[in-house]
């Protein structure tokens, strides 16, 4: 049964959240992802499993 869980620091591709937000992905759960400032890698994660994740930008 698929799972929706929300992560945050999710911005850079070799921290901890940003391959939590991978994980999940690839077993078919719903992430919402939270970042700081735009990110390339998640950017890219959002366009491969564009139905599944879901990102927000915080505002500092």
């Amino acid at each position: 049964m698929p799972q929706t869980v929300l992560i945050t620091g999710t911005g850079r591709p070799y921290a901890l959240g940003f391959n939590l937000v991978k994980r999940y992905l690839e077993h078919g759960d719903r992430v919402f992802a939270s970042i700081r400032r735009p990110s390339e890698a998640l950017e890219a994660l959002q366009k491969e499993y564009a139905a599944t994740i879901n990102k927000g930008v915080k505002a500092i």
